[in-house]
């Protein structure tokens, strides 16, 4: 059977879940973002789906502990220095 995703052809891309991103949320509103995140980081661990992960000055604003603890051993944290789509 054919389905809409295959994890051969799949990557997940975790984008600045950062506690200073986070705090900007209402309080149950960053558990259910952070939660939900790291469930998506397990289910591409089982499905050996390559996780890409960028953070916003990563020296100033480290990843959520959370999310570093769910990510595969060795995973590059890309720090982006450029800001927007046009650039």
């Amino acid at each position: 059977p054919h389905s809409l995703l295959e994890a051969d052809d799949s990557v997940l891309i975790v984008i600045d879940i950062q506690d200073a991103f986070l705090d900007k949320l209402p309080l149950a509103e960053s558990k259910r973002l952070l939660s939900r995140a790291c469930w998506l980081i397990a289910v591409a661990q089982w499905r050996q789906i390559p996780v890409v992960v960028t953070a916003e000055e990563i020296h100033k604003q480290p990843l959520a502990p959370k999310i570093v603890q769910s990510l595969p051993a060795g995973t590059p944290i890309f720090d982006k220095a450029v800001f927007g789509l046009a650039h």
